[in-house]
């Protein structure tokens, strides 16, 4: 007699769903099985002749497995299974690894009384079976849902994590795209028409044969978005972001945006030349360069090919305005006042203030050195040094558009020069 493992079935004559052979070492079978579930095992019984005993009942029978952290293994309850002697439960954790199961006799029972006093005969020879069961995570594949663009030399990588690493690869729609799978657990993917298709991995590996998918959505470009736009003071940047979206308004992943031929461009309706507009960095983020005064539109756009394979162009919903505002100056660069003497700072350039968009606002470093009024009208206190700062902020934001500051000194006077012209210095 000899033992062997085998999966459950629930026709005693069906024995042959063996997990899948994945390894074998020392003579012991290794197999591999998904974790965190519940697994069937029936120990079988031949003779030397290779024949099937439908009931052994009568032997002393054990078990013992090597690792109960990994698995809680048990004789299934009689109300399931029919042959429930034979039959064991393996409940597995969620936990990975290496496990051995041995069932072993080598005593029997002679007859029912000697069953219920646990009288047991010795056998002339001991029957031992092992099995080890390797733990494996379920089946995987990252991303589990993408957006790809409509152009052949772009390329989506998938990869398939846990398992035995015997997988198969298909897809549901060959037509939409087409894909290469190494033995590496990668999946490369090429788009082919828009539309949805499904990757499926298949671990044959593992006894039940578990799969895992992943959804890939092929499209082209169907709306543009330009944000970013605002007022920039002459001589800075302004930061512009173009977002593109595909079916269902799902946007793009910016790695994509390179071969999409986006041209972000900048007009203005006076002809004023328009400022470089160049890209930064992910192929997302555009750079404002404010040379010129004056009120931009920004738009970006990109080439299309219908179905008839008819060339257009696709323009951003919204375009972006950009208003460049004259550089900010305070005049005079040094304001020297005595105590009591007041004087009206001069503000040239800056952002407009006639809408009302914008707001200005004064600060002094040292309040006790002077005081400032909210039109910049600065009044000597005492003797001593401070600054005076000069900030334009937008009012709905709360930005500081830009800013400037000038050293206010007090002091009495040494001497009296009599000076033609202005007295206070520029």
């Amino acid at each position: 007699m000899h033992f062997e493992w085998a999966q459950n079935s629930r026709n005693v004559d069906k024995f042959e769903q063996m997990p899948s052979l994945e390894a074998n070492e020392n003579g012991i079978p290794v197999y591999n099985v998904g974790n965190n579930k519940t697994f069937y095992l029936r120990l079988l019984a031949f003779d030397n002749l290779r024949r099937l005993f439908y009931n052994f009942s009568t032997l002393c029978l054990k078990t013992e497995v090597s690792n109960s952290e990994l698995v809680s293994f048990s004789q299934a309850h009689k109300e399931n299974w029919r042959e429930y002697y034979d039959t064991w439960e393996a409940k597995f954790t969620k936990k990975t690894g290496l496990l051995t199961i041995e069932a072993f006799a080598s005593s029997y029972y002679m007859s029912i009384k000697d069953q219920q006093l646990r009288k047991c005969r010795p056998l002339e020879e001991k029957v031992k079976s092992s099995l080890k069961i390797n733990l494996l995570h379920n089946l995987e594949i990252t991303p589990h849902s993408s957006l790809l663009y409509l152009d052949k030399a772009n390329k989506l990588d998938l990869k398939i994590l846990h398992g035995s690493r015997n997988f198969a690869v298909t897809t549901n729609a060959s037509h939409i795209i087409s894909f290469v799978h190494p033995a590496d657990g990668m999946i490369t993917v090429t788009p082919l028409s828009e539309g949805w298709a499904m990757i499926t991995a298949e671990d044959q590996g593992i006894s039940e044969k578990p799969k895992a998918h992943a959804i890939i959505v092929v499209s082209t470009i169907h709306k543009i978005y330009i944000s970013g736009g605002g007022m920039v003071e002459q001589g800075k940047s302004l930061d512009l972001t173009v977002t593109v979206a595909g079916l269902n308004n799902e946007k793009f992943h910016p790695s994509q945006h390179k071969y999409m031929g986006i041209s972000v461009i900048a007009s203005h309706h006076r002809n004023v030349p328009a400022p470089i507009i160049r890209n930064k960095t992910h192929h997302q983020f555009y750079k404002f360069s404010a040379k010129n005064i004056g009120k931009f539109i920004v738009e970006a756009s990109a080439p299309q090919c219908n179905q008839a394979n008819y060339q257009t162009e696709i323009r951003s919903v919204s375009p972006a305005n950009v208003e460049v505002f004259q550089k900010l100056l305070l005049r005079p660069k040094k304001l020297l006042l005595t105590p009591g003497m007041r004087y009206t700072v001069k503000v040239e350039g800056g952002p407009s203030e006639f809408e009302g968009k914008v707001e200005r606002k004064y600060l002094l470093s040292d309040q006790s050195i002077g005081i400032i009024s909210n039109k910049g009208e600065i009044e000597g206190r005492k003797i001593g040094n401070t600054k005076l700062l000069v900030q334009m902020i937008e009012r709905t934001t709360k930005n500081v558009l830009c800013s400037g500051q000038i050293i206010v000194e007090v002091a009495f006077p040494e001497y009296v020069q009599i000076q033609m012209g202005n007295g206070i210095n520029q």
